[in-house]
């Protein structure tokens, strides 16, 4: 398939309205967001994807329903992990879905809607929005946005957000911005891995270097989508 210039634009759970640009042989059209849900008792990481994410991501993983529930006129389920070492509690909308999941014992169901029924959730084609209702203690923090190309994985961050992912020196000057290559430790201590990060005027977006590791990546893809991407959001 020949490389051509895509560009696709969503509405993040923020309000914001992202836009990413490249030139790649394929751009997955779904968005995946992910974030931090607080609130004075109670914290919780989301995943918010098109509807049949929250399907997809309990049956890829094995996940056992332990119990379903209506809320809001849709499904909301907690699934454990065969294990039980890990949970799913997720929610479907009619055009995007929810998914709440970590390590260890799953929150309660009535912790999980305690904290929905203090939100304003505005479910489109566009995007699934969520604001804290009037009065409510809820902070939404940390939002990066996901893409798939088959160049590799594309995370996007309000630079902002993600000042200690710049590096200090300057970088490789490109269409969008500022590019470097590092290697960004893992917390597990295991060995880091290799990554190319794009500094714009309002966003870094960080590329997977997965070339030798990805079949599909390709050397020139590779070169062709770093020299190409541009990301913003307004």
């Amino acid at each position: 398939m020949p490389l051509s210039q895509r560009t696709q634009s969503a509405l993040a759970p923020d309000g914001r309205r992202w836009t990413i640009s490249c030139a790649c042989e394929s751009l997955q059209e779904e968005w995946f967001w992910h974030a931090r849900l607080t609130s004075k008792s109670f914290a919780i990481s989301v995943a918010i994807g098109h509807r049949d994410y929250a399907a997809g991501a309990v049956e890829a993983g094995g996940y056992q329903v332990r119990e379903r529930l209506t809320y809001r006129s849709h499904p909301l389920i907690l699934a454990v992990s065969p294990e039980g070492e890990g949970y799913l509690v997720t929610w479907e909308s009619r055009h995007h879905s929810l998914v709440f999941g970590g390590p260890g014992a799953p929150p309660r169901l009535a912790d999980v809607i305690l904290l929905l029924d203090q939100l304003r959730m505005q479910d489109s084609a566009d995007g699934l929005r969520l604001r804290p209702s009037a009065g409510s203690d809820v902070v939404m923090w940390g939002l990066f946005g996901v893409k798939f190309s088959d160049a590799g994985m594309v995370t996007m961050y309000p630079r902002n957000e993600a000042t200690g992912l710049v590096p200090d020196q300057p970088g490789l000057a490109v269409a969008a911005g500022q590019l470097w290559r590092k290697t960004i430790s893992s917390p597990t201590g295991e060995p880091g891995q290799s990554k190319f990060i794009l500094a714009g005027d309002n966003t870094v977006a960080v590329v997977d270097d997965d070339l030798g590791r990805d079949r599909t990546v390709t050397r020139s893809g590779q070169e062709t989508l770093l020299a190409t991407l541009a990301v913003r959001w307004s």
